[in-house]
């Protein structure tokens, strides 16, 4: 992985993750540090973290929704 979230594939491209995607899989991974702290403040923490990344997730999906509609209200006019 790079240090824009992108990940080279085989043939050297950069794949880019999306937006949403990124959220996802970052919420995920909190999950996993959350089931993994033997701290109850630090599992509270990432349990926190992957609610953000979820909210976010869902938020990018709604506006994204959004344009799409708005796109194509305008290619219908």
């Amino acid at each position: 992985m790079n240090e824009n979230g992108g990940q080279w594939n085989r043939a050297r491209v950069l794949l880019v993750e999306h937006d949403a995607d990124y959220c996802r899989r970052r919420a995920a991974e909190e999950r996993v540090s959350a089931f993994a702290a033997l701290d109850p403040r630090a599992r509270q923490i990432h349990l926190d973290m992957a609610e953000r990344y979820e909210d976010l997730a869902r938020a990018i999906a709604a506006f994204e929704h959004y344009l799409g509609n708005q796109l194509e209200a305008a290619a219908n006019v």
